[in-house]
């Protein structure tokens, strides 16, 4: 999850890169909601 959270902090990745993580299960829906403080919908 490092990975994703320093992206998306960084601007490396977007909310939409980060639903398809978690759709791919690179990530839940719990650490999208940590990395982005938005619920994952």
């Amino acid at each position: 999850m490092a990975f994703w959270t320093v992206a998306y902090k960084f601007g490396w990745a977007t909310l939409g890169q980060l639903k398809e993580a978690v759709g791919k299960g690179k990530i839940t829906a719990e650490q999208y909601t940590e990395i982005t403080g938005e619920d994952y919908a």
